[in-house]
């Protein structure tokens, strides 16, 4: 999704402008270019994948990092106004590529963006992820202008070598909106994920052993064909 730039326009669909400002955001936008120029007037049938944020079990980064401090019981502080964010589980991404390549005749040459079909604030992102471990999810709810204070005062700290967990980076691509319209694969391909989003948090994040778990949503059923 860094084709899009930083600041893209809100939900992104397969039609959305590409802006890319970072020389990763610039290679995958030079990768997508590469790909129609070598198979537009070829038979291959082909498509361009777009995904959010994955996560899975394992999974490092600033999803991972989260998790810790909410292992931890340390509040998260959250915008008083919600935000939107979409997110992909890694056994969905599969499923949607197996989906592909198993059609008799998909559609060629689309250009697909690919999460799953919630959305999450951050505030009910921590609750999902603290229920995972026995916990009640702990959040602050603070003006914006506050919570990149303090993302600059992690900034600062890790300037100093002193490793944690809260910076620009993490306020960004956690607590900001991002969000995507995924109808155009159930249009263009008939694919809808096979898991939904909380029920690929929990097997990112299983319950701690020795805790009792006590989800605040209840999973959607009937969208697991993949066990």
């Amino acid at each position: 999704m860094a084709v899009h730039g930083p600041t893209p326009l809100l939900p992104l669909g397969p039609d959305s402008p590409i802006h890319p400002t970072t020389p990763y955001g610039k290679s995958k936008a030079d990768g997508e270019a590469a790909v129609r120029r070598a198979l537009s007037d070829s038979a291959t049938r082909w498509a361009i994948l777009r995904p959010v944020l994955v996560y899975g079990p394992g999974n490092p980064g600033n999803l991972a990092r989260l998790a810790g401090i909410v292992r931890r019981g340390i509040p998260i502080p959250v915008s008083r106004c919600p935000n939107q964010r979409s997110f992909l589980f890694v056994d969905n991404l599969v499923d949607l590529i197996k989906t592909f390549l198993s059609a008799v005749a998909p559609p060629s040459g689309r250009t697909w963006p690919v999460a799953d079909r919630e959305r999450l604030s951050t505030e009910h992102l921590v609750r999902v992820l603290a229920a995972s471990h026995g916990r009640r999810g702990r959040t602050l709810h603070l003006p914006w202008t506050l919570l990149h204070a303090t993302a600059r005062l992690g900034d600062f700290f890790n300037h100093l070598g002193l490793s944690v967990p809260w910076s620009s980076e993490v306020l960004s691509k956690i607590s900001g909106d991002f969000f995507v319209d995924v109808d155009s694969l159930n249009e263009g391909l008939g694919w809808e994920p096979p898991f939904t989003l909380e029920e690929g948090m929990r097997r990112t994040f299983p319950p701690t052993v020795g805790r009792q778990t006590t989800p605040e949503i209840p999973p959607h059923e009937g969208m697991n064909r993949l066990k």
